[in-house]
């Protein structure tokens, strides 16, 4: 009988351990995550700034006392004589393709864009669920990413490094003289980029000897993951870009205005400066340093730290790095508008589904540089 709960009792043994070695952690974690939340609730008093209620129709009756008796019929016939025009507009009707150009189509495009983007995403969708990449039978395909050579710490402890070097070297920069000496923007492009660099060199070292003990974690980077990376990118594009209408939209919907069109400080910053080298400089960090950093730090070790925790549930590892990897977005300095946090979460998942189907940290990067790329290009070309 001993020989038989003997098992049982190893693994209550390694859980209770496990729980009291993770358990300040979740604390902590916890904590954090009940301050953002607070953080990225916009304020109640956003609804009291809405424009005022239209005043009530008994102030024209009290101007004009004249037509008390002839005013409630129009009312009654007007929607009965519109509605058959109203309802033929609000149609959505295929257009005769016959004879179009190419520039005819990038028309349409451009004038129907969320209807065109709904389609494509639908059609990408369909394609992505019968290929099991997203649907119920998809985690035997997701999983594979062997990281149980590493204990959790070690996978935490590979984050909080990378974490913390690029704002220590950035730290570090902004003390020498021969850094400070010049421009705001040539300090500010000089330190972000120097502090990136920091935690990409710290990465990719930890990467290499991590990759020794875990050959199967995917933590190599090849050249061969571009085509794929581009590829994953071009698949979840339609669903970033839906995601980022539907956050504009609810925009609208609570201040009824617009907001900017440039979410993030650092390519306001860059676009305001396009003529300058230090601009520049900041625009390539954007484009190619940041996401080889941060597919490092949350693809690469978070990601892999929730999987070994999880013990191999890959889509609580996939949703929980995606969140963090949002969550930070807005503990910036200026932080990232809340609007523009639905795209960042939707391509987080997108990087995170892309990483445990290919088991290829560059395909994740690939598919980060190809995002921000496109903005920064959108941007200079609009600006």
């Amino acid at each position: 009988m001993g020989s038989i709960l003997d098992p049982l009792r190893q693994l209550v043994t390694h859980l209770k351990h496990l729980i009291g070695t993770f358990k300040p952690t979740l604390r902590q974690s916890s904590l954090l995550l009940a301050l953002l939340f607070i953080t990225l609730t916009p304020p109640p008093a956003a609804a009291q700034d809405l424009p005022p209620a239209p005043p009530p129709p008994a102030q024209p009756q009290q101007t004009d006392p004249a037509p008390r008796a002839e005013t409630p019929p129009p009312p009654r016939e007007q929607p009965r004589a519109q509605s058959s025009p109203t309802d033929d507009s609000s149609t959505f009707k295929l257009p005769d393709v016959t004879g179009w150009t190419v520039s005819d189509a990038v028309e349409y495009a451009e004038n129907n864009r969320v209807v065109v983007v709904a389609i494509v995403a639908a059609i990408v969708f369909v394609f992505l669920w019968i290929g099991n990449i997203i649907g119920p039978g998809s985690t035997p395909k997701l999983a594979g990413r062997d990281v149980k050579p590493l204990p959790a710490p070690i996978w935490l402890f590979g984050a909080i490094l990378v974490f913390i070097a690029a704002p220590l070297a950035a730290q570090f920069l902004k003390e020498l003289p021969q850094v400070t000496s010049g421009s705001d923007l040539r300090e500010r492009a000089l330190t972000q980029a120097g502090g990136v660099a920091a935690g990409i060199i710290a990465g990719i070292a930890l990467l290499f000897v991590m990759s020794r003990t875990a050959p199967k974690a995917g933590l190599k980077i090849k050249l061969s993951d571009i085509p794929f990376g581009i590829g994953a990118f071009l698949l979840a594009l339609p669903f970033v870009i839906l995601a980022g209408d539907a956050a504009v939209a609810l925009y609208r919907e609570l201040y009824k205005e617009s907001p900017s069109p440039i979410a993030h400080p650092t390519l306001e910053l860059i676009l305001a400066n396009k003529s300058n080298q230090w601009a520049i400089l900041l625009a390539i960090t954007a484009v190619i340093g940041s996401p080889l950093l941060e597919e490092i730090l949350y693809r690469g070790f978070l990601q892999s730290a929730l999987l070994r925790v999880l013990n191999g549930q890959v889509w609580l590892a996939i949703i929980g790095s995606a969140t963090l990897f949002t969550l930070v977005h807005r503990l910036g300095q200026p932080p990232v508008p809340w609007h523009a946090l639905l795209p960042i979460f939707t391509l987080g998942l997108s990087m995170g589904i892309a990483y445990e189907r290919t088991k290829r940290l560059g395909v994740p990067i690939a598919m980060h540089v190809c995002f921000n790329a496109m903005n920064v290009a959108l941007a200079w070309s609009q600006t």
